[in-house]
């Protein structure tokens, strides 16, 4: 009461009574006391309580419930956080003793962390202290907590350390705050020490708020579910303590302090954790990235484990199955094997096939031997209830709700408990969804009581789904190796009343006609109260959804199976009716999704069903969940794709015409429409289309402003000189702010309306400038740069002026590298993904390009059928000259030097060699060596060699012999014999010498041992072919394989075991012809003996040959009309000459390895890939 009110209620006659400290008043409101009141000192200890009323966990309930009907997206978008958190990985991981060693992904460099961090322990200690309470107010939960911390320490996964360790003003250090976690149903693990790395210190940031988060490289719940349904047999286990398995460096690890300890009388002490920590944001990204990079290391050596882990794990979730139960062990005992080499145990085993667990022990089993002699044996994978004994999924209701608290806050906890990822049970699901929206639409409060209506049918809903039987299916769908066809079968369906969904089925048609069908996924979706759709609209959606899930399903399905066909069926002619039409036909919300459908089902076939025939029609309507179980309809499909003959034929031309809606209005035929012009693209993209040079395009831009301002001039002062700077800066301008309105459209109208902008030039904190030039705003205004490039002008990356920029920068620095460029450019533009783009522009530059050409490639090719059919040596030759040598004509001195030649034949199929000395390069030379070869070695059946002219003119004249052999007729029998053989010469492309690989080799050879005896002496013509026999001699008895797997048998095959039974250079052996043999006996020894060699030829040698040494990968071929730059060994690189493709060669497997191309002057020529360049030109790339 205000003191001017006090006074005018006092009344004149006053009491005249004394209280102690206080006074008695009487006023017209009655006898008032006031005074002093007497305080009691409060005490030191204050204990507030108070009540919070947190929706966090019914709304992640909620959130998880809907996503869980969300299509899993192929391709998720990847931020920038990602690949950060990935680069951090790829650096800091380490295995070393089996154990993985990684960095926790910071934001900052973990010198800086602690001044973000700031104080931890004050908070950790109190989270501590009230954590201390609650366990000794329960002893179970004590004594399993302090076993939890005591096996941590133990099994090295923490250790104490002094708290005088750190220097909390200076070091990197945070402290976890801990809880426990009860789950009274886990067999193994009931109490689980949870850690918080979420707790905001005093500056408002936690430790998660510093941390990197990767995105996480499984595959999802999804996929790894529709895996696990194909195969007969199955197992699932778990990745022991995966988490804790993985170190963190120790530099880090003070990052991931705990407090502790046992008694509220004992000292607290700091125990430090040296593993990856669950409660942590990048916890998860770690573990299941050091599985990643066990298959990228170890792959290749356990394959079958390496597909396990990366499709069929999930966090540390193990479910595969397949076929063939001999694959299934040895894909248990690759995946423990590969999971060894970093450190990972595997437990919680379990089988449908108890034969695959005999070597575990029932301790590391999901079961224990009792419970797996019961009829039945349920767990738990991933949410689902799986009974391996009898092999089925089974799904029933949650607990019986309450009916005594039916308020907004109970139903939907108890619709979130709904776990359904594959949409098992949609019809049901979908009734539920219809319920919780009716209460959202409602707007009540948490614990308001829904209104009668909503609660009656709530209340019907719950008592049906609590008398509903468990559901049981099968686990596995039969897919025999024989099957006749393995199909995809989708269905979409809509209701205005409820909403719209879709379903995939299996179908398999094995050899003898029977059919199975089986339900493998459902999605559902309810129809929107704000903006409703018509029914068209709906179907179409429902269509959309069907072409999302269906193109999913059939992705994962075939990392296992061959699906033949794709089948989508809806009953609406008007969505067929759309599809069949063109899009640019249709209004802008059909023809999106229209699109989208076409795009992503385009090998896919729409069909008609009759509404009752489609099981999607389940789910658009709902479906009481006592009916569900007994549904043929819902589990199997439509009855007549249980017959196996049945024929899915295109019934989607066939339908009766229907007026479809939503297309685009156009003028009847009779009447007459007179346009005069109608220009939808824009002007600016045509004329940037025009020019290739910025230069150029700048001038005719500057003429074009010159010629507007003239004609505007009033004063006869028109510009008719030459080109300023000025007019082309600004004509440049000009056409770069056009540019910037199509590229930044919306952050331009952000700009002027003073909104935040969003995308990747929000961080450059742009601005317009007076001439309309979207700029860097940045953070240098206080810098002495110049003004360009202070505040640079923003370019797009796929702008055409940005293009033609660089490509002219690049020109005028003498075709300067990336970096070098981006400095120049970054002087005035700063462009968006610059290096990037940068890159891609050079790389295009024929100049560059032509400096460092590559030759094209291709896979390295089967070896030819003459290499690798057994003959007699020499019958399939090739042939090369080496040289030229310095040969004297006699042994005086100042004797007269003349040039000889090597003439290399190499046999194909036993590499043996032989070596003539030639005197040139003349036909008759070679012929002269040729006549010795088989003079020698006996009659080759085929030749090959390279393009050189004395190989030709000899190919011809050996010609002209084989008719002269064949028209004589008094040549013996052994001449007649040969000359009816007759010798085919084969030619290699130019400048191809890996096409002539083996004599290539030769020569490589023949030259090592000539160049290191011959130094710098010059030696007669018979000293020369001395030396080339001997060297003949060595090359043959090179070894080609050995000749036993014995380790105590040194022998080898050569070469020359199939000229004259041994190694050529060997030593002699002891002299057994005094012997008392049988003759005959001994030639069958000795054509045993060449027998063996033909069979070592066969196991060993061939087999050596299988592997590519180069060239492993497969590329596109090269095509006709593809320009290219024929290499040239004797010219620089820009001299090389262009060339045409006109014709190719493919081989046996499709691909192109020779080609016939046409030089300019219109000559042709063979070219191996390697004799050639394929420019980088968009025509050559497309």
């Amino acid at each position: 009461m205000g003191a001017d009110i006090f006074f005018q209620i006092l009344l004149p006659s006053q009491p005249e009574v004394e209280l102690q400290s206080n006074n008695l008043v009487n006023t017209k409101l009655g006898y008032i006391i006031g005074g002093t009141i007497l305080q009691q000192k409060a005490p030191d200890n204050k204990v507030t309580l108070f009540c919070s009323t947190c929706n966090n966990n019914i709304n992640d309930e909620i959130k998880n419930f809907f996503e869980v009907e969300k299509v899993p997206q192929a391709y998720c978008e990847k931020l920038s956080e990602h690949d950060l958190a990935e680069d951090i990985f790829q650096k800091s991981v380490k295995l070393n003793n089996n154990k993985f060693q990684v960095d926790i992904p910071l934001k900052v460099p973990i010198s800086e962390v602690n001044s973000h961090l700031g104080n931890s322990f004050d908070l950790a200690l109190h989270r501590f202290l009230s954590l201390e309470k609650r366990l000794h107010k329960n002893p179970l939960l004590l004594t399993e907590y302090e076993k939890f911390i005591q096996e941590y320490v133990e099994l090295g996964h923490g250790q104490y350390i002094d708290f005088q360790t750190y220097d909390l003003e200076q070091d990197p250090v945070y402290f976890l705050p801990h809880h426990a976690v009860v789950n009274e149903f886990s067999k193994t693990t009931r109490t689980r020490v949870v850690f918080d790395a979420s707790m905001k210190t005093n500056l408002k940031v936690s430790l998660n708020d510093l941390m990197l988060n990767g995105s996480l490289p499984q595959k999802e719940l999804f996929d790894i579910i529709l895996l696990y349904r194909i195969g007969d047999y199955t197992f699932s286990t778990d990745i022991q303590k995966m988490f804790r398995n993985v170190l963190v460096n120790p530099e880090h690890a003070s990052l991931q302090n705990i407090l502790w300890r046992s008694h509220p009388s004992d000292t607290i002490q700091c125990i430090r954790l040296n593993t990856v920590t669950y409660g942590m944001k990048s916890s998860s990204f770690l573990a299941t990235r050091c599985l990643l990079e066990l298959t990228d290391r170890y792959g290749t050596d356990y394959p079958l484990a390496s597909f396990i882990l990366n499709n069929c794990t999930y966090i540390d979730d193990i479910l595969y199955s397949t076929s063939d139960k001999l694959e299934l062990l040895e894909a248990k005992a690759q995946l423990e094997a590969i999971l060894q080499k970093g450190g990972f145990r595997t437990h919680k085993w379990a089988s449908n096939s108890p034969g695959i667990l005999s070597d575990i022990p029932y301790s590391e089993q999901q079961f224990n031997e009792l419970e797996l002699q019961k009829d039945s044996c349920t767990m738990k994978a991933l949410g689902l209830h799986v009974d391996i004994k009898n092999d089925c999924f089974t799904m029933s209701c949650p607990n019986n709700f309450d009916n005594d608290v039916v308020t907004k806050r109970s139903i939907l906890s108890y619709i979130a408990r709904f776990y359904d990822p594959m949409g098992f049970v949609s019809p049901i699901i979908v009734k539920a969804k219809v319920i919780l929206q009716k209460l959202w639409l409602d707007k009540l409060d948490w614990n308001a009581v829904p209104p009668a209506a909503v609660k009656e049918e709530w209340l019907r809903f719950a008592a049906d789904l609590f008398a509903m039987d468990p559901i049981c299916f099968n686990r596995n769908i039969p897919v025999p190796k024989s099957a006749e066809a393995v199909q995809l079968i989708g269905f979409a369906d809509a209701s205005t009343s409820t909403g719209y969904g879709c379903c995939v089925y299996l179908r398999v048609v094995d050899k003898t006609g029977k059919v199975n069908i089986a339900l493998l996924c459902s999605k559902s979706r309810i129809n929107s109260h704000s903006k409703p759709l018509t029914i068209p609209r709906l179907e179409l959606n429902a269509a959309l959804l069907l072409t999302h899930l269906i193109k999913r399903t059939h992705d994962t399905l075939s990392l296992k199976l061959k699906i033949n066909n794709v089948y989508l069926f809806t009953d609406s002619m008007i969505v067929l009716g759309w599809l069949n039409t063109e899009i640019i036909n249709l209004q802008a919300y059909v023809a999106n999704r229209v699109k989208i459908i076409k795009e992503v089902s385009s090998q896919y076939q729409w069909q008609y069903i009759n509404t009752k025939e489609n099981p999607a029609d389940l789910i658009s309507r709902g479906m009481d969940p006592q009916e569900i179980a007994s549904c043929s309809l819902w589990w199997h499909g439509p009855s007549f794709l249980q017959n196996g003959k049945y024929e899915f034929s295109d019934n989607s031309q066939n339908l009766p015409t229907v007026t479809l809606p939503e297309l685009k209005k156009v003028p009847p035929s009779g009447d007459q429409l007179v346009t005069l012009s109608t220009q939808v693209q824009n002007d600016l993209f045509e004329f940037l289309q025009k020019y290739s040079d910025i230069h150029k395009m700048t001038r005719v831009m500057a003429y074009v402003l010159r010629f507007c301002n003239n004609i505007k001039t009033k004063n006869n002062k028109t510009l008719l000189s030459y080109l300023s700077s000025e007019e082309l800066t600004r004509a440049l301008n000009l056409i770069i702010k056009q540019e910037q309105y199509v590229h930044f459209n919306q952050e331009i109208k952000n700009l002027k309306q003073n909104r935040d902008i969003v995308g990747p030039v929000k961080s450059l904190h742009p601005f317009l400038d007076d001439q309309g030039l979207l700029r860097v705003g940045g953070r240098l205004q206080n810098s002495q740069i110049p003004y360009e490039q202070k505040h640079q002008i923003i370019l797009h990356k796929e702008s055409k002026v940005t293009e033609l920029i660089i490509r002219s920068e690049h020109q005028r620095l003498f075709h300067a590298g990336p970096k070098l460029l981006l400095s120049i450019l970054n002087q005035k533009y700063w462009l968006i993904n610059a290096m990037r783009q940068i890159k891609k522009i050079t790389h295009k530059c024929l100049v560059c390009f032509r400096m460092k050409a590559e030759s094209a490639k291709q896979l390295m090719g089967s070896l030819p059928q003459q290499r690798v059919t057994a003959c007699k040596p020499f019958l399939k030759v090739g042939v090369d000259f080496a040289g030229p040598l310095p040969v004297k004509n006699s042994r005086i001195r100042r004797s007269v030097e003349t040039k000889g030649y090597i003439c290399v034949f190499v046999c194909f199929v036993t590499k043996a060699v032989h070596l003539e000395l030639s005197s040139d390069l003349t036909t008759d030379s070679f012929l002269a060596c040729f006549k010795r070869l088989i003079a020698r070695r006996g009659l080759p059946s085929e030749v090959f060699a390279d393009n050189g002219t004395n190989f030709r003119g000899a190919a011809n004249q050996l010609a002209d012999l084989y008719r002269l052999h064949a028209a004589s007729e008094h040549q013996t029998r052994v001449q007649s014999f040969s000359a009816q053989q007759g010798i085919r010469f084969h030619f290699v492309p130019s400048y191809s010498p890996v096409f002539a690989g083996l004599a290539e080799a030769a020569v490589k050879s023949t030259k090592f041992h000539l160049k290191r005896i011959l130094q710098k002496l010059v030696l007669t013509y018979e000293q020369l072919n001395t030396i080339l026999v001997q060297i003949e001699g060595i090359l043959n008895s090179r070894p080609l394989v050995p000749m036993s797997s014995d380790i105590n048998d040194f022998s080898y095959l050569t070469p020359g075991h199939f000229l004259t039974g041994s190694a050529i250079m060997s030593y002699p052996e002891k002299d057994i012809s005094d012997l008392p043999t049988n003759r005959l006996k001994f030639w069958k020894v000795c054509e045993h003996v060449k027998q063996c060699f033909w069979s070592i030829w066969h196991k060993y040698y061939l087999n050596s040959l299988q592997c590519r040494s180069k060239w492993q990968s497969s590329v596109p071929n090269v095509t006709e009309g593809m320009l290219v730059i024929l290499r040239e060994p004797n010219c620089p690189p820009l001299h090389w000459p262009l060339a045409r493709v006109s014709k190719v060669f493919p081989g046996k497997d499709g691909k192109v390895r020779a080609i016939e191309v046409t030089a300019p002057n219109g000559k042709t020529y063979m070219r191996s890939l390697s004799g050639i360049c394929v420019l980088p030109l968009d025509d050559n790339l497309t």
